[in-house]
């Protein structure tokens, strides 16, 4: 057990307080073994000096939390291109399986914030405009994904994320 009596470092402090880590004095350490604990996580592994003078703690996640990016899972490609036949048939009915293969794989590199280079990066052999017009834009058609900077379409700084119906054709279960 460790007790702490004293701050160190209140700006952690009140990090971890908006992340509901912490709730008060001395009481972060067993909320967050409990948060890992219920997450499925390892336990986190503390250390100090008998004079205090310096605390670690190290906050291990989920061996299965990491996923590289560049390895995307068979599977939930399946599953998009079956939810964007089903749920958007006018959009994608004249696309062969290859392409909806590769808007499916648009989708799931559009989960954070991205850029359409990012986004289109390594799929098709053809050229980026070809691909914009391609894939990009049909997923801006029928609602999938929407720009950060709608106003300025063609801005060199435009990124985009996934919208409702986006999320939609991602995680349902049809």
């Amino acid at each position: 057990m460790l007790r702490s009596r004293r701050y160190r470092n209140r700006r952690l402090g009140d990090f971890l307080k908006e992340l509901d880590l912490t709730e008060g004095r001395a009481t972060g350490i067993p909320t967050i073994q409990k948060k890992l604990r219920e997450n499925g996580s390892p336990k986190a592994t503390i250390e100090t000096d008998e004079s205090r003078s310096y605390f670690l703690i190290d906050i291990p996640a989920r061996i299965d939390f990491v996923q590289d990016d560049n390895k995307i899972k068979e599977s939930d490609i399946e599953r998009i291109k079956m939810n964007l036949s089903k749920m958007c048939p006018r959009y994608v009915q004249d696309m062969s399986i290859n392409e909806l293969g590769y808007l499916a794989i648009c989708m799931i590199r559009a989960k954070g914030v991205v850029s359409a280079q990012d986004m289109l990066d390594g799929i098709d052999r053809v050229s980026f405009k070809q691909k914009k017009r391609k894939y990009l834009d049909k997923l801006l058609e029928m609602g999938a994904i929407i720009m950060t900077i709608p106003d300025k379409p063609t801005s060199k700084n435009q990124k985009y994320i996934l919208s409702d119906i986006g999320l939609d054709i991602i995680y349902k279960q049809v």
